[in-house]
């Protein structure tokens, strides 16, 4: 038998594809340009033995071997990619087709070598970026290897451009995202601070004359109550879009949550003269965001009444324990009122998807109410037979298997030093009246700086400030008054209520944080809440 004898030329043929298969398979796994920069620096330029390797695209240098980077990247990396299509140098003197030496366009000065090949990348005539490779005198001439390098590269290119292109747009959108939440965090502010001393001045006016102007009063009171409710179903339906609302669950006794629910849909329910018949029986027990569960169940619980006639349908609201594998707590609100129409039952849950009748809100409660049964890792269902036979919604949560019940405190509530620190004097002035209505000392301050002084001269044992002070903020005063030699507790009122604003709170020494418009039931139950207090 034969054997025929392997030639150097054939050897070296099989080395050049092993070495360009390896190569087209580095760019094939580059993702951004990022990586392509990489694999021209750390694989192309020692491969090919290069002492010269740039790679433009666009108006960037993505890599760069061998060169110092010039003071205007930019500029070099357009000039370089504006070369025609057809400009193919190679040598510092030799012509290239497009008849014009390497060496001709003076910013490329800083690319000298003694052989230069400039070498557009392109796919299907249009123009991918640029590559630049530089050898040394005397370095084997791989000519054949850097042609065959050229169309993979320039594929690479567009389909590292797409993923650039992505991470550029979604860059752009979350941006826009963040601001959007910044202007509507500020709005929500500025809608809050206003209605501060409105809740504040008709409580005041109870304490001081509980039968006079009732019905002016409540009218009052709900009607700023639904503002609130508005802006914070705003907030709400934002934060759940973008995937940004948070839950702190510990163990709550379901009767509680609604009792919390009935209380926040109140305003709807005495406007539509509605009575909500409960039966929940006593340690059905969730782990849950006691505030935002009891949401949830106040968006179904106003849907209910703003679709059931208070005339001739009814409310109620019962829950059981499901036994099983895992055991399950089932809540059912439920009316007899309009009904839901097949059709409509695909985008019930949609934010601003069905039609609403008159006076029937923002049409995102349904939204926010599934929104943040899911975050406590249940369902929300709906059941009904169609026009005029009513609905109910279902509720499944994870039932909570070890309870605890913690002691509860008792408090003296004896009168204490308050200072109040806010800049609208309205609402300052409100506050601190009805702190003295309910027997406490109070001096109030309008700007951080004064109020340290007078914290200083007068130590008080509380201490409530806006966050949105002149000069030195709430925060920074909170610091302050935290280095005292009598410390007050300290409680932010404010209306920025986002968990990042309660967390830089707790970071910056509160006690407790507010949202305004702050009810005095509220107040009262945290200057509770402090229990005994040294003298000041």
């Amino acid at each position: 038998m034969l054997h025929r004898s392997t030639s150097a030329s054939e050897r070296a043929s099989d080395v050049s594809c092993e070495t360009l298969l390896t190569l087209v398979t580095a760019f094939a796994g580059a993702t951004s340009f990022t990586d392509l920069g990489d694999v021209i620096v750390q694989r192309v330029a020692p491969t090919l033995g290069s002492t010269i390797a740039v790679l433009a695209i666009g108006g960037e240098l993505v890599a760069l071997h061998g060169v110092v980077a010039p003071d205007d990247p930019e500029g070099h990396a357009h000039s370089l990619n504006a070369l025609p299509l057809d400009y193919d140098l190679h040598g510092s003197a030799t012509p290239g087709t497009s008849g014009r030496p390497a060496a001709v366009n003076p910013r490329m000065h800083w690319l000298a070598a003694p052989r230069v090949s400039v070498l557009p990348l392109a796919t299907g005539g249009t123009r991918q970026g640029t590559l630049v490779l530089g050898q040394a005198a005397g370095a084997h001439d791989e000519r054949h290897l850097i042609d065959a390098l050229v169309e993979p590269l320039a594929i690479a290119i567009r389909r590292a451009r797409a993923y650039e292109d992505a991470v550029r747009d979604r860059a752009r959108a979350e941006a826009a995202a963040e601001n959007h939440d910044r202007i509507l965090a500020m709005v929500a502010h500025e809608m809050r601070n206003p209605l501060s001393p409105i809740v504040t001045a008709t409580q005041l006016m109870a304490l001081r004359s509980p039968d006079f102007a009732v019905k002016e009063r409540t009218t009052i009171e709900r009607s700023v109550a639904r503002m609130v409710r508005t802006v914070d179903d705003l907030l709400d339906a934002t934060r759940l879009a973008r995937g940004k609302m948070e839950v702190e669950r510990t163990p709550v006794e379901l009767a509680e949550v609604v009792a919390r629910a009935l209380s926040m849909a109140r305003p709807v329910l005495v406007d539509r003269g509605h009575e909500v018949a409960v039966a929940i029986p006593r340690l059905l027990v969730v782990e849950a965001d006691g505030e935002r569960l009891a949401s949830a169940i106040a968006h179904l619980i106003v849907n209910a009444a703003k679709h059931t006639d208070p005339a001739l349908g009814s409310i109620t609201i019962t829950a059981e324990r499901r036994a099983g594998p895992a055991a399950t707590i089932e809540l059912d609100v439920t009316d007899t009122g309009a009904g839901i129409p097949p059709e409509r039952m695909h985008d019930l849950f949609e934010p601003f998807g069905a039609q609403r009748p008159r006076g029937a809100g923002l049409g995102v409660g349904l939204a926010i109410a599934q929104g943040f049964v899911e975050l406590h890792g249940g369902t929300l269902g709906v059941h009904s037979a169609g026009l005029g036979t009513g609905s109910q919604f279902t509720i499944t949560l994870p039932a909570w298997v070890a309870r605890t019940v913690d002691p509860v405190p008792v408090y003296r509530l004896e009168p204490r030093r308050i200072l109040v620190v806010d800049d609208n004097q309205d609402a300052a002035w409100l506050l601190a009246e009805a702190l003295r209505m309910l027997g406490h000392d109070v001096r109030i301050s309008h700007d951080g700086a004064a109020a340290l002084e007078l914290a200083r001269q007068w130590p008080p044992q509380i201490a409530f400030l806006d966050i949105g002070l002149p000069g030195m903020d709430g925060f920074a005063l909170c610091e302050c008054l935290g280095a005292l030699p009598h410390r007050p507790k300290c409680v932010a009122v404010t209306g920025y209520g986002t968990v990042r604003d309660r967390e830089k709170s707790r970071a910056a020494g509160f006690d407790r944080h507010f949202v305004k418009p702050v009810d005095l039931r509220d107040v009262q139950d945290a200057i509770a809440s402090f229990g005994a207090m040294a003298p000041s």
